[in-house]
Order: structure tokens, then sequence, then C-alpha cells
């Protein structure tokens, strides 16, 4: 079927509208008539149908890779997925989904524990090991805490952008580590990717549970944490995955760029992790890439404080260096160079394109969240109070004049 030829793109238009601040001071709003709250404004419900229109019939020229993306995705994934085991009360439980189930089910008891309960551990704070993992990408985050003060356990788990999850226990007093769960894929080398906890002792876990993922041969991907020079001279990391004999390495890979940068205080972070379905991506010479930029808590504290309020302009300075580090590297182009970012990771495309419009060829704007003062000056909105802390109070001057 041929595309429906393709209309000019809608376009909003600018109005006057002048509104005066807690300050005295005149504040210049072109785009506040498309605000209405009582979703019932034809003007405004017109101008939506339209962008929707043109977007049907924009996408409808690419609905065959569509199909073709979603056929690969769905490929990737087993016939049954099962989640990874959570242990509480001495019992596995997990979720499965097979064919035909509308939602995930719950299932256990599965495993009896090794003594693990949930009633604390006397002295665990004076015990310290060293935990080393071999390859730099990989993540590792404390998933529980339990045993007794005699047989202290720690639940930990392990992924990275190539690598499928795993999840160890581990013995504090013996140094013994089980494996307990382990996200698998037919022909799948454990030595090319997997991350292990480096005790004097071998590793002699014992696997219960493995999930099969399809056609996974992780040898043929390539996960790297890179650093990019932002605009006050700061590193920040960035990580990239690729299919390495896909990669040409001179600029004419196209590549997807994700970024967030908001609420590190509560321990927001955009960590690598494996989702099958980035495989089709993968295997069609893309390029995958995080840019953990300032606001965040990849780093600590200071690197979510030093991209909140006053500093968030650090966040933008940041995405836009991770994106100019993928053109310099050879990675992609920026005609070759998609963005995407959600909710906060919104405002910080939205910032970053009106910094520089041209740094990339495509920006997706997942329900971003861009008209922060307005936001932050009606407490009748849920969040408001509660995200001025991160955002910064208009009834303050100061933060006002920053935040404009």
């Amino acid at each position: 079927m041929a595309s429906r030829p393709l209309a000019a793109a809608p376009i909003a238009p600018r109005r006057t509208n002048i509104a005066t601040n807690n300050f005295g001071d005149d504040v210049s709003d072109p785009y506040a008539w498309l605000r209405d709250d009582s979703r019932s404004n034809k003007e405004v419900l017109g101008y939506l149908e339209a962008e929707n229109e043109y977007a049907d019939a924009y996408f409808e020229q690419l609905q065959p890779l569509v199909d073709s993306l979603a056929d690969s995705m769905s490929d990737a994934l087993p016939a049954v997925e099962v989640g990874q085991p959570t242990l509480k009360g001495g019992y596995l439980f997990y979720s499965k989904r097979g064919p035909g189930d509308d939602y995930w089910n719950m299932i256990g008891p599965h495993l009896t524990g090794a003594g693990w309960c949930h009633s604390g551990v006397t002295g665990v704070a004076e015990l310290a090991w060293v935990l080393v993992l071999d390859d730099p990408t990989l993540v590792l985050s404390l998933e529980g805490l339990g045993g007794s003060a005699a047989e202290p356990w720690l639940a930990l788990h392990v992924s990275g952008m190539t690598t499928p999850s795993a999840l160890y226990y581990v013995q504090l007093n013996t140094r013994q580590q089980v494996k307990v769960y382990q996200e698998s894929i037919p022909g799948y080398q454990p030595g090319c990717y997997t991350a292990k906890l480096e005790w004097a002792a071998s590793d002699d876990g014992t696997l219960v549970y493995q999930e099969s993922i399809p056609g996974y041969q992780p040898g043929c991907y390539t996960a790297k944490l890179e650093w990019a020079t932002s605009a006050d001279g700061t590193l920040v990391p960035v990580t990239v995955a690729y299919r390495t004999d896909l990669m040409k390495k001179d600029g004419s890979n196209n590549a997807i760029l994700h970024g967030y940068g908001a609420y590190g205080a509560y321990g927001s972070k955009q960590w690598p992790s494996f989702n099958p379905a980035d495989l089709a991506l993968l295997d069609r010479g893309l390029l995958l890439a995080v840019a953990h930029v300032r606001g965040g808590g990849e780093l600590g504290s200071a690197w979510h404080v030093h991209g909140k309020k006053f500093s968030k302009k650090n966040t933008f300075n940041d995405f836009l260096a991770a994106a100019a580090h993928l053109v310099a590297a050879g990675y992609t182009s920026r005609a070759g160079l998609a963005v995407w970012g959600r909710s906060a990771g919104g405002l910080t495309l939205g910032a970053s394109l009106n910094m520089d419009p041209g740094f990339a060829a495509v920006a997706v704007l997942d329900v971003p969240f861009l008209d922060v003062v307005n936001t932050m000056r009606d407490p009748a909105l849920p969040l408001t109070i509660k995200e001025r802390s991160e955002w910064g109070d208009p009834l303050n001057n100061e933060e006002c004049s920053e935040l404009g």
C-alpha cells in the first residue's frame, strides 16, 4: 500500500501572553494557551489531533522497518519469561509469564533458603571485603542483607549492557558464593562476559535457574566505558555497546544516546542493563549509549548536586559533550545520531536542542518535563512542593531569576 502524501508538520502558533510573577516582573509564555486542564478546549484538541495525524502519516512509510524490528525483538525473548528470583523467609519467589498470559504470575516457594532471614545481622558493619569485577562496564548492586550473626549473607546483583543479569548470595564469614540466578542464552560462553566476586577460594556456586534468550552470542558484542569532556572540563562517563563486527568507527554507524540526569538524591541512576530487545538494534549495526550526566547519582551525591538548581546547565553541557564524543570517536555522526530521554530526561534533551539544535538528527522526548517554571509555580500540582528541592522555587526571587 502506497504511503499517504506527507503534509506540512503542524506548528503551534505563538500568542502574546504576559503574566506577572510574584516579584512584579513580566514573564512571557507564548504557548500558555495550550494548557487545558479540562481536556475540552476544541482548539487545543484540534491541534493535538493534527499532530497525531502527521505522525501517523510520517511513520506509515517506516512501517516495514517497524514490523521487522518488532519481530526481531519478539524473537529475542524466550517463550516463557521468568523473572529474577527473590529470597524471602527461606523461600525463593519468582515471576513467570508464558504464551497467552496477559499478566505475570508469582510463583513460590521454589527453594528452601540457606539460613536466610530478615531478623537483622549483628556486627556486619565490621565486615569488609573487596569485590572485583573483570569488566568495568558491569554494575554491582546490593539486593539484600540477612542471616544470623554467625552466618551473615549478602545478595549481590551483577549486570551490564551486553551481560545478562546474575544474582549471587555471599556468605561473609566463609566467603562462599552461590549463584542462584543467571539470565542465560543458548550458546552463551560464560568466560566471555561473566562477572565474578574474586575470593581466595574458587567459585563452586550452584546454579538453580537459567533463563534462555534465543540466538544470543555474547562474544559478538562489545561494551565499553568511555569519558567525554564537558564544557567545564569535567569528565563524564558514557557507556557504549555495539556489535563488534559491524562497528566501522568511520562515523557511518547510526547511534542512540540515552540521558536522564536528575533525582540523584533519590538513588536515580542510569546504569546500563541487559535488554534482549536491544539485540535487534545492535545486530543492525546501531551503537547504544548511555550518558551518565550530572544530576543523576552515578558518581555519588556531588554528581547530583552539581546537576540541579543553579547548576542544572551542567546536565545539558554533559549530554552535549557525550554526543560530541561519540561523533569525535568515529562511532557515529551528527546526521546518524538519535537521542532519547524520558520525563526529566526529556528536559535534558529539550535544553540541549535549544543550545545546539543540530547536535542530533532525531530526538525522542518521551513524556518530557519541559515547563519547569510554571510547574514549580503551581502548588496545586501533586509533585510541585516535593520537587522544588530538585528544580528550584520560583517563589524565591534568586531561584526564579535562575530558572527563567
